[in-house]
């Protein structure tokens, strides 16, 4: 685990990061989940979660809270089960990965200070609203094991954005529209990519991102797309990575109004299994297996970001090359530039007495 990238998540206003009353600063593997940390504990009186990015140093001491091949594990462990003992029995090696969470830390305090002793910080089981919400987290003890941290952002919690929607009460609202457009679109990418999942819960993850495809078009502007993770799926089904996305910059053949669109991973996307007798991908049933771990989930995020890049920066070529093709196709066009005519071609000038409006005009 040793120099990894970590969150943590904050409602106080800290101008640098501060250990709790436990001397342990929390820290998660992703930002939705250190978001997810600052939510909990918001206060009215602030009205935003306040984000840092954080860097460890390689040398750091972290060990995993379940890993009985540790020494110092070990010797933690026995002294739990031998605590336990007097009132419920002592604790198994095959049992110990199921009490290697938050609650050790939070249920015998003393086993901060042994860690201390021992370790820079160590690796927990954790959950935020929920036994549904499962995570891994780090209960980092010694701050000098840090080698850089920056805050980076901010994001509304959610109590903050109850009392923030009373603000919004003279404003249109269009969130029906919204929905049932991207509902529609939801259905048009299910049948372009031959999948089907639920999106009874339907959730984003990280931010808004703009992907910039490489290519340029004919104003030699970059044709960038915004888009914005999102997890779908049934209370009977693993979720499913998609993506909602809209075209900023440039133009793409046939996508007018509002440029909206949905893309669906099918390489990367954990949660999907392919049917040889349907012909389609389906998500996988959460009876059917277990869900991916949080780090599972962030490798997984990252893999179906980079296969959207991917299709987009293929999908905008094949339209930038076809849109080239119906160009050459066409009639010579007026144009607003007098230049160096091509041979086999004459220039006549408009009879409106515009200088600088001329027709090509083909000679046989």
């Amino acid at each position: 685990m040793s120099g990894n990238v970590y969150w943590h998540g904050t409602y106080r206003d800290f101008d640098k990061l501060k250990k709790n009353r436990e001397g342990v600063l929390w820290l998660a593997l992703s930002s939705d989940v250190a978001f997810q940390y600052g939510d909990v504990h918001w206060k009215p009186s602030d009205s935003r979660v306040k984000l840092w990015r954080v860097v460890l140093k390689p040398s750091a001491k972290i060990a995993r809270l379940d890993d009985l091949s540790d020494p110092v594990v070990r010797e933690l462990k026995e002294g739990v089960s031998m605590a336990r003992a007097m009132t419920w029995g002592p604790i198994s090696d095959e049992s110990w990965s199921s009490f290697a969470d938050f609650g050790i830390l939070e249920g015998y305090r003393w086993t901060i200070s042994f860690l201390k002793s021992k370790l820079d910080g160590v690796v927990v089981g954790d959950s935020t609203g929920g036994a549904s919400n499962k995570h891994e987290s780090l209960a980092l003890f010694n701050m000098k094991a840090i080698q850089s941290s920056e805050r980076v952002k901010e994001r509304v919690g959610r109590i903050a954005r109850m009392l923030l929607a009373k603000d919004k009460l003279r404003e249109f609202s269009y969130g029906d529209l919204t929905r049932g457009r991207w509902s529609e679109l939801m259905k048009e990418a299910q049948d372009k990519f031959g999948v089907a999942f639920s999106t009874e819960n339907d959730d984003y993850f990280g931010e808004p991102f703009l992907v910039d495809t490489g290519s340029f078009g004919v104003d030699n502007k970059p044709y960038r797309i915004l888009a914005q993770g999102y997890e779908a799926g049934g209370d009977w089904e693993n979720a499913v990575i998609y993506f909602r996305c809209q075209v900023k910059d440039g133009y793409i053949d046939g996508m007018s109004g509002d440029k909206l669109f949905v893309v669906i991973p099918v390489q990367n996307n954990p949660n999907l299994y392919y049917s040889e007798e349907k012909g389609k991908y389906f998500a996988i049933h959460n009876n059917d297996a277990d869900g991916p771990t949080s780090k599972e989930r962030e490798e997984a995020r990252q893999a179906c970001k980079r296969e959207l890049e991917a299709f987009l920066g293929a999908m905008v070529k094949k339209d930038m090359e076809a849109m080239e093709r119906a160009r050459e196709s066409q009639p010579p066009k007026l144009s607003e530039d007098i230049g160096e005519v091509q041979k086999g071609t004459k220039v006549r000038k408009s009879r409106r007495g515009a200088k600088n409006l001329v027709a090509f005009v083909n000679v046989e």
